[in-house]
């Protein structure tokens, strides 16, 4: 109970982040992603921005209207401005934002993410289908001596969406990749692919990044990745069969 009360109420903050523009990311650096086959070489990707218990007046003797003049406020409601002190437009605020977070909230599964504590969760409004250890952006930078071009990999945060799936997915080296081992930057597109490291599955979110798998899953739990979210074989097999195209993504 104490996880569902938790997690309901990460689910919350998030949810106001993304409506109200409250947090927003102001690097103007670009972060790398771990592009599939089917999208072509984005070397760098954009980090933009991301994308109470109701009230009576105890006193006795205190007439109708007076006691009315306190506005309903609801378990849950909150407001990221002061509330206006007239009664009816506190109340008309109140029920304006109450009403813009139903919409907001997700009508059937989502996914959460955690990329301080490296956790992957798949839920429902009031209960958590799987919990799983992921790997998340490392938060290194890379700095290309030749050109100047630099990277920094860190996993988005915000709101997304599932936008793409793909089975035995392909990854496409970007120019980092080479650029991080000290590898020339290869001519022959061919030279680019490799079929083994993403795992079967792959659930695109968006400017290049990926939830896929991993042939090092002994790295799992740790910040490693160049932005993508590594998963587990079993866990990403759960992932990839119960979340269809346009299912909620809150990253933190």
């Amino acid at each position: 109970m104490r996880k569902l009360i938790l997690w309901t109420s990460i689910f919350l903050a998030v949810l106001l982040i993304s409506m109200f523009s409250f947090l927003k990311l102001t690097s103007t650096e670009r972060s790398a992603s771990n592009a599939t086959t089917p999208l072509k070489d984005t070397t760098t990707a954009t980090q933009g921005d991301v994308q109470s218990k109701t009230q009576k007046e105890p006193g006795k003797g205190r007439r109708k209207s007076d006691r009315q003049k306190v506005p309903v406020v609801r378990s849950g409601d909150t407001l990221l401005s002061a509330l206006p002190s007239d009664f009816k437009a506190a109340q008309k605020e109140i029920l304006r934002a109450r009403k813009q977070l139903g919409k907001a909230a997700p009508k059937g599964p989502y996914v959460v993410i955690d990329c301080n504590a490296n956790k992957i969760f798949l839920r429902t409004e009031d209960s958590i289908m799987l919990e799983a250890t992921c790997s998340t952006g490392s938060g290194g930078d890379l700095i290309d001596s030749t050109t100047g071009r630099h990277w920094i990999f860190n996993t988005p945060r915000g709101v997304f969406k599932i936008e793409n799936k793909i089975t035995e997915p392909w990854w496409r080296k970007p120019d980092w990749a080479f650029i991080e081992e000290n590898e020339d930057i290869p001519k022959n597109e061919s030279d680019r692919l490799d079929p083994n490291v993403m795992g079967d599955y792959a659930l695109g979110f968006g400017d290049g990044f990926y939830i896929h798998g991993t042939i090092y899953e002994r790295l799992l739990g740790m910040n490693v990745t160049h932005g993508c979210v590594r998963v587990g074989t079993d866990d990403l097999a759960v992932i990839y069969k119960r979340c269809p195209i346009g299912t909620p993504i809150y990253i933190f």
